[in-house]
């Protein structure tokens, strides 16, 4: 296995997502004393609100976090006057020589840098009172606000990066200008009409499926409510839901997940395998893992009418294809991939700093299929939508260059044969992707099932996409003579399909 030491790459550098900072919103309440607590997230306007009562005041917290103006606003209010009184400030998580905090009139601002790759990063935090006072403490690398006796208050939070995904250093501008900028710009404009535009892009598009079983909405907590469905699904003696109940539930996980969709995939980043919402570490690096993990995030997003979040997933795709020039031409020796443009792939651990080249164990290190299999995701893009100029324009140059890899990475087995009747190929010598390996699953072989099957269908995708766009008519040709040569589907003795 010496060729396969020399192939698999190291993950030096390759870093985990980190959580950046805490917002702290303290007071003086005896928690002993707070009554009628209520914490709820409302799926349909993305807004999570906090109730409570506490000597004769009813408190309300709201917060959102808005994609239009790109910024978090927290509202805390009272039903009497001047009685909102709290410190605030921020807490990075990261720390270390280049941590800087600074507090101006009604804004905190807080710089860092990533220790290991120098992204350096801003958040900055605005305070906007309704009466009563505001003043601020400067308290060495921990700076604070004070309000005291508002009727109520607005708390603007933004934050940025300098990362921009093009190569070679994934490095943009500095993220301040444009953190000040947006903090400003929401200031100006107000917390009602924040809210109002956050309000309308998201339910535009929460709203466009519904799912139901006639079931009515519980009255009890979700928490109280996944407990009891854990009890019947465990069969524990313990207290089960109703009929209505259980429904209930799986509808509010079947819209949490579109609900999950629309926050975390209209942006630089699609969705990952973990670490977006994790608090703390993240299991695996919360890297993308192009073996099932990545692709499986989108498989419901055209079936529940969230195309626009698809696109994020077509643009991350277009921007793998150059670091994946170098690992087509670099491990798998495909001529000119990087010059010409002759094939990309991506491997199994993949992040936003172009991660493609296969590493770590080759029990789901190797995988040339990634982006083959990625590749499924942007055709139902277009299935969905039927959008031909994005398909001829974004979708399908990307296609082809992930077939142009399987051009010259196929060899011709010296001993599998075309098992296929119906084939004018029939009884020749097959196509196989060697080597082979199927994830997590193995050994090494010649033609796994799995990676003949991905191949295949990459080219029945792209031969569709090119008769669409009117384009490459004696390359499909050759794709089509390529599918019968694959024979993906292997059947043994006792009539089942090999891995």
């Amino acid at each position: 296995m010496d060729w396969l030491n020399k192939l698999m790459g190291d993950l030096v550098g390759y870093s985990a997502p980190k959580d950046y900072a805490n917002l702290y919103i303290s007071n003086n309440q005896d928690s002993s004393k707070v009554s009628n607590y209520v914490r709820d997230l409302d799926m349909r306007t993305a807004l999570a609100t906090v109730n409570y009562d506490y000597e004769g005041v009813h408190y309300t917290r709201e917060y959102f976090d808005s994609y239009p103006d790109n910024v978090m606003a927290v509202r805390l209010s009272a039903d009497q006057k001047g009685k909102i009184s709290f410190d605030t400030n921020l807490q990075s998580l990261i720390g270390g020589r280049t941590h800087k905090s600074t507090v101006d009139g009604d804004t905190i601002t807080m710089r860092d840098a990533l220790g290991g790759n120098g992204l350096n990063i801003e958040a900055q935090l605005k305070v906007i009172n309704e009466g009563g006072n505001l003043s601020s403490n400067a308290n060495g690398s921990n700076p604070s606000i004070t309000v005291s006796d508002a009727d109520a208050v607005t708390l603007i939070f933004a934050c940025g990066t300098d990362y921009k995904m093009e190569l070679p250093n994934f490095r943009g501008e500095d993220p301040h200008d444009a953190v000040t900028a947006r903090i400003n710009a929401a200031a100006k404009k107000g917390y009602e009409a924040l809210k109002e535009d956050h309000v309308a892009d998201h339910s535009a598009l929460f709203s466009r499926m519904e799912l139901g079983f006639n079931e009515e909405v519980p009255t009890i907590p979700t928490d109280e409510l996944i407990k009891k469905y854990r009890n019947m699904v465990d069969n524990n003696g313990g207290e089960v839901p109703t009929e209505s109940e259980q429904r209930a539930l799986e509808v509010i996980c079947y819209q949490f997940g579109r609900y999950l969709t629309i926050a975390g995939s209209r942006g630089t980043l699609p969705s990952n395998l973990v670490g977006l919402w994790t608090v703390g570490n993240s299991a695996w690096t919360g890297d993308y893992h192009f073996n099932v993990n990545v692709q499986m995030n989108y498989w419901p997003v055209y079936a529940t009418n969230l195309s626009e979040c698809g696109t994020t997933f077509v643009d991350y795709m277009d921007k793998l294809r150059e670091p994946g020039r170098l690992t087509a031409e670099r491990v798998h020796g495909i001529e000119g991939a990087v010059k010409n443009h002759t094939g990309f792939t991506v491997h199994t651990e993949n992040n936003p700093f172009g991660m493609t080249a296969p590493t770590n164990a080759q029990e789901y290190g190797w995988n040339p299929t990634g982006a083959a299999w990625a590749i499924q995701n942007l055709w139902w893009h277009y299935e969905f939508t039927q959008d031909e100029a994005y398909l001829k324009n974004t979708i399908y140059p990307i296609m082809k260059e992930a077939a142009l890899f399987w051009d010259s990475y196929l060899w011709t087995s010296e001993y599998q044969k075309i098992n296929d009747e119906n084939s004018p190929y029939n009884g020749q010598n097959r196509l196989v992707v060697a080597p082979s390996f199927s994830e997590e699953q193995g050994p090494t072989a010649v033609g796994t099932t799995y990676d003949q099957s991905l191949v295949w269908e990459l080219y029945n995708e792209c031969i569709k996409a090119g008769k669409i766009v009117g384009e490459d008519e004696a390359l499909l040709k050759s794709w089509e003579e390529k599918m019968q040569k694959l024979d993906p589907i292997e059947i043994n003795d006792t009539n089942g399909i090999k891995e």
